[in-house]
């Protein structure tokens, strides 16, 4: 049961270091989206004092910054969570509560983005990036469903060994 253990510690290190990593993946994305995407800068034609659209622009891609910047955050922390829980240490339930949240709303962003590129009824996003970001969407959240029941079966192995 000590064999049992240790592979399910194991496997949760790399479950929260795959974590971090898509964390890191989906921050990347995402700044990329916004700098390689020429129909994302919008004109607001010579009525618009250029002060105020450079005003929106910031605000906006502040906005979104802090989104990723939280995101990333909430990876790390949860993938840091994990990592500490698979060497032994033990970690307050928060983080697998964080990550199903994180999972809840992966689904929902991985299912309506899959609706709208099947309905036509999205932005015109080629066939292989689409592709390639749902298969990443659909892997991460497949990591954290893992993460989730590995930690509990680590904990209830813990729980059966100290008796």
């Amino acid at each position: 049961m000590e064999s049992l253990l240790r592979r399910y510690q194991i496997s949760l290190v790399t479950l929260g270091t795959g974590v971090i990593l898509f964390g890191a993946w989906s921050a990347a994305k995402t700044m990329l989206y916004f700098i390689v995407r020429p129909e994302l800068n919008v004109d607001f034609g010579p009525e618009y004092d250029p002060r105020t659209v450079l005003l929106i622009e910031i605000v906006a891609f502040g906005f979104v910054g802090l989104i990723l910047l939280g995101d990333l955050l909430l990876r790390l922390y949860v993938g840091r969570a994990a990592r500490a829980e698979g060497m032994g240490r033990r970690r307050s339930s928060a983080y697998l509560y964080i990550t199903g949240v994180m999972i809840l709303f992966s689904v929902f962003s991985a299912g309506s983005s899959l609706y709208f590129s099947l309905t036509g009824a999205g932005d015109s996003q080629n066939l292989l990036d689409f592709a390639v970001s749902f298969v990443v969407d659909v892997t991460s959240i497949a990591i954290m469903t893992r993460l989730i029941v590995t930690a509990r079966r680590v904990r209830r192995l813990r729980a059966e060994l100290e008796g």
